[in-house]
């Protein structure tokens, strides 16, 4: 993938370990929703990997579709600015195409991470935080954002700055 030949700041953490933890996480995932979300080759190289920068390849209602037939979304965010899977779902596709970064990745990862938002490590739900970013293990919980928004945003910024060269996450 496109990110795997940039460089990166990652605080606290060995920069060829990050990138090959970040690489085996979205690869893995990509392939499993790709077997359940069609996703535009548009996105994909000659090899069939799928890059990280790109435009939405699935829609708000694939996203709500997989999630739902695996999960039930948290009560937890009624009291949000997401209080629906469909909000959680369209501030994702919001900040990616903001960012040019493909909602499909993002969102795995965030699937990923989260376990389907029910946060059973380090990180906890009110904290915002879809990709535990700063959480380093052993009771770390890492970063905390004031909403869903943000804390998304973060998550697709940092994305963004994974698979751009110059740009360094931080």
């Amino acid at each position: 993938m496109e990110f795997m030949k940039d460089e990166m700041l990652y605080r606290g953490g060995n920069d060829l370990n990050m990138k090959k933890r970040l690489f085996s996480v979205v690869l893995s995932i990509v392939l499993i929703l790709g077997i359940a979300i069609p996703v535009q080759a548009a996105n994909l190289d000659g090899n069939g990997n799928h890059y990280i920068k790109g435009s939405n390849s699935v829609t708000i209602g694939q996203m709500i579709n997989y999630y739902q037939s695996r999960a039930t979304y948290p009560s937890y965010y009624a009291g949000t600015d997401a209080p629906t899977i469909y909000d959680f779902c369209k501030i994702y596709s919001e900040e990616c195409a903001a960012e040019g970064v493909d909602v499909l990745v993002a969102f795995a990862q965030c699937i990923h991470e989260t376990g389907f938002l029910r946060y059973t490590g380090d990180v906890r739900i009110n904290q915002h935080n879809f990709a535990g970013i700063g959480a380093t293990g052993g009771g770390n919980p890492g970063k905390s954002y004031a909403t869903v928004r943000l804390g998304i945003r973060a998550h697709v910024q940092r994305l963004k700055a994974y698979s751009t060269p110059g740009m360094t996450a931080s």
